[in-house]
């Protein structure tokens, strides 16, 4: 959970790191070079992905977005 509340905060780039049915494991590395790893929901996501994809997770109004490559610039 630590993660997530990091998620909400900021904007972070993740990687598809295992797709497992309808969950998918996104590995995030932190400012301390140590790798975080998230559970989430294959819906979240409004791309097709595969292993080693790039994401973005950005908060904006109080919603979650997440971003697929290539990313779009914040306004």
């Amino acid at each position: 959970m630590k993660t997530l509340s990091l998620l909400l905060a900021f904007c972070f780039f993740g990687v598809i790191d295992q797709i497992h049915g309808n969950a998918v494991l996104v590995e995030f590395e932190m400012s301390d070079n140590k790798l975080e790893y998230m559970h989430i929901p294959r819906s979240m996501i409004p791309c097709t992905i595969k292993e080693g994809d790039r994401i973005q997770f950005i908060k904006d109004n109080d919603t979650l977005k997440v971003n697929c490559a290539p990313f779009k610039e914040r306004k």
